[in-house]
């Protein structure tokens, strides 16, 4: 296939660049895309390590469940034209949404909010208590948790939040879906789903209306509690608005 491509941004920790193309494809229909070309910098650190790993967890994503939300409906995503990875560069050609889903914001309207509450709660419903139906996705979803974390954690304050940091991997080890039963660690798939992991509005684009929205960058997606969505989502304004919350929960339950 042959492609006409225009640079419009350039990707997380200088890995590469975002091109808006036009892609002829073998039978001549020419599509509208989005590339993302990631190329690996030759880099140790963990925070290196991290956006490689969150990279190739977008890759299995676009591989695995994104053919499985296009033909519901009820979850859009940008459409895999070509998906292609080497040892120090992946690839990902989209679908350009931007013509269905014109619109994106910092701050959502109220009916852009309920709009992205309803496509989080038929994400978290689709694959609720059976977060791991698609292999290669990470076994913890989620833009935050320690083990990702350490020089965060280090930089904490530790006389201020002294109770915390002591309750800190109690609180993370829950989170992961750890639970201890007569002494003993085990992991429990209960309410349990396939969280977004980066659930916020600059990943997210709706139409004019602002009725419907489209979801991307899966780059943490995996094995969560969907309340870590919804939190990275309201905080901290929406945590306090009940009507949005019971707007959500009715969602995840139609």
């Amino acid at each position: 296939m042959k492609d006409k491509r225009r640079v419009i941004a350039s990707l997380w920790g200088g890995n590469g660049v975002a091109e808006r193309c036009e892609v002829q494809a073998e039978d001549g229909e020419t599509v509208a895309c989005v590339a993302k070309r990631i190329q690996f910098p030759k880099d140790s650190s963990i925070d290196a390590k991290r956006k490689r790993k969150s990279y190739h967890n977008e890759l299995a994503f676009y591989r695995s469940v994104a053919p499985d939300l296009l033909g519901d409906g009820g979850c859009a995503v940008p459409r895999p034209v070509e998906l292609s990875a080497g040892k120090e560069a992946i690839t990902l050609i989209l679908a350009d949404v931007s013509s269905d889903y014109p619109v994106s914001r910092e701050e959502l309207s109220a009916t852009q909010l309920r709009t992205a509450l309803e496509w989080l709660a038929r994400f978290h419903a689709r694959y609720w208590e059976r977060p791991d139906l698609h292999r290669g996705l990470a076994k913890r979803g989620s833009y935050w948790f320690l083990e990702t974390r350490p020089e965060e954690l280090k930089r904490i304050d530790r006389r201020r939040y002294q109770r915390l940091l002591r309750c800190a991997p109690a609180l993370d080890a829950r989170l992961s879906g750890v639970v201890h039963e007569r002494g003993q660690r085990r992991y429990s798939p209960s309410f349990l789903t396939l969280v977004h992991g980066d659930y916020k509005p600059a990943n997210l684009q709706f139409t004019r209306d602002g009725s419907r929205c489209v979801v991307y960058d899966f780059q943490y997606a995996g094995r969560g509690y969907g309340a870590v969505d919804l939190c990275y989502l309201l905080f901290p304004d929406g945590l306090r608005q009940d009507d949005m919350l019971r707007h959500y929960h009715r969602a995840l339950c139609a």
